[in-house]
């Protein structure tokens, strides 16, 4: 095979973006399990608006009962409408929403990494019941950071 990598980066050479507050906008959910085979969903987002609009990071979101109140944080932040009682989790109801998300620095494996402290409502969130489309505007809430799964 004859491949020709002049000027190619290598992935993860990206910078990440800095520490801050970003109205960002999910571009795509996967569905997973994670390594402690739990289900996790993969959320790939942009920056949506300002000096960074474009930049792109990545948030996992495990679901486990600890971790539970994060979820509750997350999906209000993006104008999800949360059902009373047991529903089915479609990550792909996240695409095209928009959120503040917080960054942070933090250490993980001994690296300093750039990941999400908090998700909160962006200006133009709009409430949506799970399994229905955009309904109408919903309220500012900010998400339940305590309990990180990394």
């Amino acid at each position: 095979m004859r491949v020709n990598l002049s000027g190619v980066e290598p992935w993860g050479s990206a910078e990440s973006l800095p520490p801050g507050d970003y109205i960002m906008k999910v571009c795509e959910v996967e569905e997973t399990t994670s390594k402690n085979l739990n289900p996790m969903l993969v959320v790939d987002m942009e920056v949506a608006a300002g000096d960074f609009k474009g930049a792109e990071h990545r948030d996992w979101i495990t679901v486990t009962e600890k971790s539970l109140g994060r979820v509750v944080g997350i999906l209000t932040a993006f104008g999800i409408k949360i059902p009373d009682g047991e529903f089915n989790l479609d990550g792909k109801l996240l695409v095209g929403k928009r959120a503040v998300v917080t960054l942070r620095e933090e250490i993980y494996d001994g690296q300093a990494k750039v990941r999400v402290k908090a998700y909160a409502a962006a200006p133009d969130a709009t409430d949506v019941p799970a399994d229905l489309p955009a309904a109408q505007p919903a309220a500012a809430a900010a998400a339940d950071t305590s309990d990180l799964p990394f």
